[in-house]
């Protein structure tokens, strides 16, 4: 039986949306909120994960504060789902790297936003 043209662009045209849809549906976090926006699962995972975000928040804010070229910095730390974001103000780029770094050493760290500013370059 001979395939229709026609029937053909149709099939290929869905499997184009279908395939942009389910890539662009996994960057919305990013789209929408920067990589850190984000809401917690079902209500008993939600309180799991909410739970180990405050421990990977206060295992990144202890390393920024002992860390003697950060001690002094204002960052805000927040954590969603893994994802750490670094919001405020450091004297360099070796500072702003630093905190990244430090961020990234602590257990259950999946992501780091870094948006941290460069006093200088303000």
């Amino acid at each position: 039986m001979p395939s229709d043209p026609g029937r053909n662009m149709v099939r290929a045209g869905l499997a184009v949306l279908l395939v942009a849809s389910l890539v662009l549906g996994g960057c919305a976090a990013l789209v929408v909120g920067g990589g850190a926006a984000g809401s917690y699962p079902s209500a008993s995972g939600a309180d799991n994960q909410r739970s180990a975000d405050e421990k990977i928040t206060a295992g990144v804010r202890a390393e920024l504060s002992a860390d003697r070229m950060l001690a002094g910095a204002d960052i805000t730390v927040s954590t969603v789902s893994g994802v750490v974001t670094l919001v405020g103000v450091v004297s360099s780029y070796s500072a702003r790297s630093q905190a990244e770094t430090l961020a990234a050493s602590v257990g259950g760290v999946t992501v780091i936003d870094n948006r941290l500013k460069i006093k200088n370059s303000l």
